[in-house]
């Protein structure tokens, strides 16, 4: 087998960056099989795309946030559907 031939990084259309991701995101991307990478870029692509007018941190967090409470009122109404609480 030969070496791989070195890419100039002016020619390259991406950037590897370094990115830290809990345990659970990463298998469950790794999990997608070959082309995860891909999948993550056109996702953030659309995501920036939906938001046009500018990201901001607040407004990601915000989003965050309004997730984040989706989600816990889900899982309390399943405990609720299943006679279980969490508190």
């Amino acid at each position: 087998m030969g070496k791989r031939p070195s890419v100039n990084p002016a020619d390259a259309p991406e950037h590897a960056i370094s990115l830290r991701l809990d345990p659970d995101v990463l298998a469950g991307l790794r999990g997608m099989g070959s082309g995860w990478q891909t999948i993550v870029n056109v996702v953030l692509r659309n995501y920036l795309r939906r938001h046009k007018d500018g990201i901001t941190l607040q407004k990601m967090y915000e989003e965050l946030g309004h997730a984040n409470r989706r989600a816990r009122q889900a899982v309390k109404i399943k405990e609720l559907m299943h006679g279980r609480s969490s508190r």
